[in-house]
């Protein structure tokens, strides 16, 4: 292309110039260069934290249009059709990936590209505090059970300590943690110090709270029970605080157990009593709760028993009047022969007994003569013998 350029200039003598032309062409353009990817790297990532990285290009003809080519881009993350890949890496990993630039001619290119995502950098667990425990207290010699711990900064790797020893912890959320506690830990009474402990970076020991271990106390009723040889059964109830644990074992073969022998609180044991065959009687034990129940059990020999058990008496010292009192005689059979003898500790014989034999039941009539003795206490005793009945004698 030509263009005509006409010139007119002026002397500074004031003299005209003459006039002419100067001839100017302009080239036609060359053209857009080719096209060209100039990102050459990409910033790495971090799992969980957004990323935004646009790629560019250059020459060929805009608009600029961009596509994965081959391969896959790092877990969350997608290329838009602007070339912006951008999400949230979720995956620490290295990713290589060949992306595609198409330009309006259209003309395409493509490049290897690669981005590195990486975890979060480290921070330090927070300390732990603690503030409740469920339950607080347990009475010695419960099964183990498991701890609530209530508190602040747990991670997963927080463990509950009894007394600085690591028990079996499940992290349940930062604010709880449970622990396991062996029967062994709460076996006698005391108290144990509970603690958290959270590893580092950070973290460390958390202040203490106490849990109690509280005594548990027994008792039984009836504490013994007598039985003819025939046997039968009974029932021993057991006193105690809630939550105690206790147990029951026979030491005697013929006493078996017909209900669960142990328990937790208050409650009652069921057992048997066998047939006694033999002729002397026999005598065995059960231990409730760290008490002894005692049964008696007659053989097949015959019984008697003396009521009262015991007799007192009282004088002015010089009275000479007899005092009497009576004795009765029971037995399990009719026409148990017996005898009996009066016997005395000190003060001469001013103890006597009626009839000296006979057969049961009966009764006997016990003498004291105060005429000879001086002011004073004075023992004796009335024995009652029976050859066949088991045991022979009884006073």
């Amino acid at each position: 292309m030509n263009f005509k350029i006409t010139v007119t200039g002026t002397e500074t003598t004031g003299v005209s110039a003459n006039s002419g032309f100067i001839s100017l062409t302009v080239l036609p353009s060359a053209g857009p260069g080719p096209l060209m990817i100039t990102t050459s790297s990409l910033a790495n990532g971090i799992v969980g934290m957004v990323y935004s990285e646009t790629l560019q290009a250059s020459e060929g003809t805009s608009p600029y249009t961009w596509l994965l080519f081959s391969d896959s881009l790092p877990a969350g993350l997608t290329l838009s059709s602007g070339g912006t890949i951008s999400g949230t890496p979720t995956t620490a990993e290295f990713a290589s990936f060949t992306v595609q630039v198409t330009d309006a001619a259209p003309n395409s290119l493509t490049k290897v590209l690669d981005i590195t995502i990486n975890n979060p950098a480290p921070t330090g667990n927070p300390a732990p505090t603690i503030s409740s425990l469920s339950p607080s207290s347990a009475p010695e010699g419960e099964a183990g059970f498991t701890l609530t711990v209530t508190g602040t900064g747990f991670v997963a790797g927080s463990v509950v300590r009894w007394n600085s020893t690591d028990r079996s912890t499940a992290f349940v959320s930062s604010g709880e943690l449970q622990a396991t506690i062996p029967a062994s830990d709460i076996a006698t009474a005391g108290t144990a110090n509970v603690t958290v402990f959270t590893p580092s970076p950070g973290g460390g020991t958390s202040g203490t709270l106490t849990f109690t271990v509280s005594a548990c106390t027994f008792a039984i009723s009836p504490s013994r029970q007598l039985f003819t040889s025939a046997g039968g059964s009974g029932t021993v109830e057991v006193t105690t605080q809630s939550g105690c644990f206790w147990t029951a074992a026979s030491n005697a073969s013929f006493i078996t157990f017909s209900s669960s022998a142990s328990g937790t609180g208050s409650g009652a044991v069921s057992y048997d009593v066998a047939e006694n065959t033999a002729a002397a009687a026999r005598e065995g034990t059960l231990t409730i709760g760290g008490q002894t129940f005692t049964v008696e059990q007659a053989g097949t020999a015959p019984l008697f028993l003396l009521r009262p058990a015991g007799l007192t008496f009282g004088a002015l010292e010089g009275t000479v009047q007899l005092q009497r009192q009576d004795v009765s005689i029971f037995s399990n059979i009719d026409g148990l022969a017996f005898t009996t003898a009066a016997t005395t500790t000190s003060g001469g014989n001013w103890l006597s007994v009626n009839p000296a034999s006979g057969t049961a039941p009966s009764s006997l009539v016990v003498s004291v003569d105060p005429s000879g003795l001086l002011a004073g206490s004075y023992q004796g005793a009335v024995t009652v013998t029976a050859p066949s009945a088991d045991p022979r004698t009884q006073t």
